[in-house]
């Protein structure tokens, strides 16, 4: 459940990133700013469903779908070209670190008792 909470938290994060970019920068693009609105909203959601999850086949689950939202976020800022060079290539270390605990968590919430 921890782990899940720290994703959603990371998710929210990187969401007010570029929210933040969006907003302030020298054109206000709404476009990313709305699109900034959906990784805390799945982030937290998805950890809510894992805190209230009744088999560890949905503890799994919710693990790799945060996986994958970390995952996704992390090709929408690398990609980027409105982020700074030194943001978007930290991006990249920090989104393999955080997918492999996430998926390592799921393996292990998957594992037999």
């Amino acid at each position: 459940i921890a782990q899940a909470a720290y994703a959603g938290a990371i998710l929210a994060f990187l969401g007010g990133v570029r929210a933040a970019q969006a907003a302030l920068g020298a054109r206000a693009d709404i476009a990313t700013l709305v699109i900034a609105m959906a990784p805390p909203i799945v982030g937290f959601a998805v950890a809510a469903l894992v805190a209230g999850a009744g088999s560890s086949a949905m503890v799994s689950g919710g693990l790799l779908g945060l996986a994958l939202a970390l995952a996704a976020q992390g090709v929408w800022d690398m990609t980027a070209q409105t982020l700074p060079d030194w943001y978007r290539k930290l991006r990249l270390p920090l989104t393999i670190v955080a997918c492999g605990s996430l998926l390592v968590g799921a393996l292990l919430a998957s594992a037999p008792a």
